[in-house]
């Protein structure tokens, strides 16, 4: 399946006698070519922008206040784009099962590795959090914070509980409706849409962050954010000195990480200039040649559970390790490149 989208015009999509599933069509100019089968389905790339957007709000719908589970919605809501944009019913099937089926049948193993690590690790940590709950409801002075940490919490949720209903006024409704634009088009400017002949975020969406929308990376985004910061801060009717404490308060959370970034960043590149991240991979994969990947994956599982304790972020912990284990993980079980 290809697809090509240019410069919008209004419209259905409309059948063509074309190639196989694996073609690409770069003839047409007057929207999408969508090549699958035995046709050619020609989509108008506005209403392909305009259904996207309106799906992407559905989802979300669907999932956080309707409580559909994520995979049925998204099929819904996927279908529901096709018919929309003029596919027939058997062909939209089609292209979902095939779809799924393919995501399935190279994401299964790790999907179903992932969730037998996940229900383990939940259940040692529900036991070992009620555990713990109950000694310090039974004795306050056993809990592992420290005096400045109990201080902390206190002034932070140790507040009287509200009575009565809370009511959201129309300034905090106004703040979590941009919140929530903020991502949609996030979303819409990490989509690469000039590789799919769309220009029509060209010139106009470039003011913001100096690319236009399908351009931006971390740079980009974290401006965009920091634009929308100031915006909710408006609509919300924040003062300016309410806008620059919330401002400091979140970069001061945000600084042991950025520092725990760099630091891994800073190891990353030593390891890689003397050669040493070679030499770890090297004999780690000599040591493991003939180890089962059923095995090797656990393993990984544990040695990242231990590294959470030394390395407290995500990311931090990601720039330090995956050049390893990445290789690693390859050289382990070349044929499985999901591992």
């Amino acid at each position: 399946m290809s697809l090509l989208l240019t410069p919008p015009s209004i419209g259905r999509a409309t059948a063509y006698p074309g190639p196989g599933p694996s073609a690409f069509s770069g003839g047409f100019t007057d929207g999408a070519s969508i090549c699958y089968g035995k046709g050619v389905f020609r989509v108008s790339a506005a209403l392909f922008l305009l259904t996207l957007v309106i799906s992407i709000a559905i989802l979300v719908v669907l999932i956080m206040k309707v409580k559909l589970h994520p995979t049925f919605a998204l099929f819904l809501v996927g279908l529901g784009m096709a018919l929309v944009n003029g596919f027939p019913f058997m062909e939209a099937m089609s292209l979902l099962t095939k779809g799924f089926g393919n995501t399935l049948g190279s994401l299964g193993v790790p999907i179903m590795l992932g969730a037998i690590l996940w229900i383990a690790t939940l259940a040692v940590s529900i036991v070992y959090v009620m555990k713990y709950a109950a000694k310090v409801k039974k004795d306050r002075g056993s809990t592992i914070l420290s005096l400045q940490e109990q201080q902390d919490e206190k002034e932070s949720f140790g507040k009287d509980e509200i009575e009565g209903e809370v009511v959201l006024t129309g300034r905090q409704k106004g703040a979590l409706i941009v919140f929530a634009l903020a991502f949609i088009i996030m979303v819409i400017s990490f989509i690469p849409w000039e590789d799919f002949g769309v220009t029509l975020f060209l010139g106009w969406s470039e003011v913001i962050t100096g690319l236009p929308l399908g351009q931006w990376y971390f740079v980009e985004a974290a401006c965009w954010f920091f634009v929308l910061a100031l915006i909710i801060a408006f609509v919300g009717g924040l003062s300016e000195s309410e806008t620059v404490k919330a401002f400091i308060d979140g970069c001061a959370d945000m600084m042991s990480v950025v520092m725990i970034i760099a630091l891994a960043r800073g190891i990353s590149i030593l390891m890689a200039e003397t050669g040493m991240s070679d030499w770890i991979l090297l004999n780690a994969s000599n040591a493991l040649q003939g180890v089962s990947a059923f095995i090797f994956a656990p393993a990984s599982w544990l040695l990242y559970v231990v590294l959470s304790f030394l390395i407290p972020s995500s990311s931090g912990m990601a720039t330090v390790s995956m050049p390893i284990m990445g290789p690693l993980a390859t050289s382990v079980s070349p044929s499985r490149p999901w591992l």
